[in-house]
């Protein structure tokens, strides 16, 4: 996990709380934790989940992120990631309730 970087996501909109970079498969994953802010004041309203995969480019030199999606967790209003094992993310909620992700099949 990885505390304090917003990463590609616009910061008054998705204030992100941490990240977390790995393997799921046969894909590179980049996951953003956070929560979405309805009022672009930075203070979230409903806990999020993004994921992007890096690509590697066609001429082997670099790579292209693509967004896998947003999954909101409805309810809550920020998600802490706080462990990988395996395909399975374990995130927590700011109730401090624990929620699993798949990371393969992309729901929680």
């Amino acid at each position: 996990m990885n505390p304090d970087h917003q990463g590609p996501l616009p910061t008054a909109k998705n204030p992100v709380i941490d990240s977390w970079a790995g393997q799921v498969g046969t894909k590179y994953i980049q996951a953003w934790g956070g929560g979405i802010s309805t009022n672009a004041d930075a203070i979230p309203d409903t806990a999020a989940l993004w994921l992007y995969s890096y690509v590697e480019t066609a001429n082997h030199c670099g790579y292209d992120t693509q967004l896998l999606g947003q999954f909101v967790l409805n309810g809550h209003k920020s998600l802490t990631i706080t462990g990988v094992n395996g395909n399975l993310m374990t995130l927590t909620t700011d109730t401090g309730q624990a929620v699993r992700f798949d990371l393969l099949a992309s729901h929680f």
